[in-house]
């Protein structure tokens, strides 16, 4: 079973207010899609494996829930077409997007799955876009490192 994540650890990892002053990373709220382990510094997810990120204010879903009620089934965002997902500012393949809309059982929370790239480096920066809307720069995906590439998959930079 997947272990709970208590509010205090929660509070801990994501937010800025609670840490005001301190150098420690901000990291977004995520779990591995298989295990529902949270993506935690110490328990990081891994490249190739897939991912659920959350979060809040993402838009009308085309099944909305009836009067504010928990979502009781799967509703994708109706800008489903316009979401994007960046790792230390390099776009995230769209083919590897699983799901973008509510997260059944909770009221106004939801639910970004993808499967993370092989390249994926460790601890990225994490950016969700809908549109031309980008989520806050600086929140960090806790992600072990790659493994190594094969000669002829080397990834290539334009820098």
């Amino acid at each position: 079973l997947p272990k709970p994540l208590n509010v205090a650890t929660a509070q801990r990892i994501a937010d800025a207010d609670l840490r005001a002053g301190e150098d420690r990373e901000t990291w977004v709220l995520a779990r591995d899609a298989d295990s529902l382990a949270w993506s935690l510094p110490e328990e990081p997810v891994r490249p190739g494996g897939t991912v659920i990120l959350y979060g809040t204010g993402w838009g009308p879903a085309l099944r909305p829930p009836i009067n504010l009620q928990t979502a009781s089934r799967p509703s994708e965002l109706r800008a489903r077409s316009a979401v994007r997902v960046y790792l230390d500012g390099m776009e995230v393949p769209a083919d590897h997007l699983v799901y973008a809309g509510l997260s059944v059982g909770s009221a106004g929370l939801y639910e970004l799955r993808f499967r993370l790239p092989l390249w994926t480096p460790p601890n990225p920066e994490v950016r969700l876009a809908i549109g031309a809307e980008f989520s806050q720069p600086g929140l960090r995906l806790a992600a072990a490192p790659p493994e190594v590439q094969p000669g002829g998959q080397r990834l290539r930079s334009i820098h």
